[in-house]
């Protein structure tokens, strides 16, 4: 059974190219997750908040089974 999920992944850190490359990352290996389909990704830019840096990306995706979805919640969010 496919479930459809929408998901935000924030990341907080510094210097905002480093924070801006691990978003990357973190997107294309979600994207290459088996039983993962992404349907819709937004992602903003940075944001400078005090001494760091904020970046998030709203994801809608599918998933073919809930253990996959279980399976993105502990290792993404």
């Amino acid at each position: 059974m496919e479930i459809k999920a929408k998901i935000i992944i924030e990341l907080l850190g510094s210097p905002k190219e480093y924070i801006e490359e691990t978003m990357k990352k973190v997107l294309n290996e979600l994207k290459e997750r088996k039983g993962v389909n992404i349907l819709h990704e937004e992602t903003s830019s940075s944001e400078k908040l005090e001494k760091f840096y904020s970046i998030f990306s709203d994801i809608e995706m599918k998933c073919d089974d809930i253990s996959t979805l279980i399976g993105v919640w502990f290792d993404f969010m």
